[in-house]
């Protein structure tokens, strides 16, 4: 028998991703569910422009909005609800588009086996993707049948 891949160890994923829209969140969420995840297990971690935009969304359930004007001079988060995603192990850590650098800092101090980006500009990862696809089911199955490809 062969050795299971990267993705087949995958149980805890924390998938990374700008906010646009309440309805984009939902696809991100069904796009883990539809890769065969729990979502229970899973988090998004959706960066909003402000904290302002952040208290007027609603919450969904493994979703965390957080924004990089909550990041306080000692480069803390000033946000009560991202200590869920700091305290938590992930197995894999999906980094989608490009981020702040001082967003990126708090994303490095995240404790996951391995960070994948997909067209991101972060520089501590353990894989960097590119792609032209653009939505978040296209995104997500990118970065899964690549890490199925590695053992």
């Amino acid at each position: 028998m062969g050795t299971k891949s990267y993705w087949d160890t995958t149980r805890k994923m924390l998938l990374v991703v700008n906010f646009e829209s309440l309805e984009k969140v939902h696809e991100y969420r069904n796009a883990i569910k539809a890769m065969g995840l729990n979502i229970n297990d899973c988090m998004v971690l959706a960066i909003v422009e402000s904290k302002k935009e952040r208290q007027m969304l609603t919450e969904i359930h493994s979703v965390v909005y957080a924004s990089d004007k909550e990041i306080n001079v000692l480069g803390r988060w000033k946000n009560e609800h991202i200590g869920k995603v700091l305290g938590e192990t992930f197995d894999i850590m999906i980094i989608l588009g490009d981020h702040l650098p001082k967003v990126l800092k708090q994303l490095k101090r995240i404790r996951s086996h391995m960070s994948v980006g997909v067209n991101t500009n972060a520089d501590f990862l353990t894989i960097d993707l590119k792609t032209e696809q653009s939505t978040p089911d296209q995104l997500l199955n990118f970065a899964k049948t690549t890490l199925e490809k590695i053992n």
